[in-house]
């Protein structure tokens, strides 16, 4: 009886939400902590075909083609539109690269006197600090002689004046 609860209960509903559908796949990864986890690589794009060397007798879309020549006309066309998306698309790709190196070279270098600046800042005030401890430490010393200095010339006077 109470096995048939048990494993009612362990029966989990189907998630309702996305976030139920991620805090399940959490929950699954946390159950074994020392299984490792798969992250799939990116997809990468594959380069198109190279174009044809050349092409005999197509006549294109034009009047005087065959049945035939049209379809084949259409899939030259379409490869050689996508080789050409496809050098534009990497083309891009390697300006946005190029700037966002650039973009972080600068980031980076700003970054670095940024953190070279503050790092002056504290190390001079740090220097400040221990220059003024060091003054109030001879200040106290200074005093603490000159209060010993009087403090016996007080009991030397002290004494004259009880013993007389």
């Amino acid at each position: 009886m109470d096995d048939n609860r048990q494993k009612r209960e362990a029966v989990v509903a189907a998630p309702r939400r996305t976030t139920d559908e991620q805090r399940l796949k959490i929950e699954r990864m946390m159950a074994d902590p020392e299984k490792p986890v798969v992250i799939p690589e990116p997809k990468k794009l594959r380069a198109p075909r190279p174009p044809p060397e050349f092409n005999f007798d197509v006549m294109g879309s034009s009047a005087g083609a065959g049945s035939g020549e049209f379809h084949i006309y259409r899939g030259i066309r379409r490869r050689e539109q996508n080789r050409v998306k496809w050098i534009e698309t990497q083309a891009a790709n390697e300006d946005m690269d190029e700037e966002f190196q650039l973009r972080l070279g600068k980031k980076k270098l700003e970054d670095n006197e940024r953190t070279a600046k503050k790092r002056a800042k504290r190390a001079k005030k740090k220097e400040k600090t221990n220059a003024s401890k060091k003054q109030k430490q001879k200040e106290m010393k200074q005093h603490h002689t000159n209060d010993s200095e009087n403090h016996e010339d007080r009991s030397e006077d002290e004494e004259q004046s009880q013993s007389t």
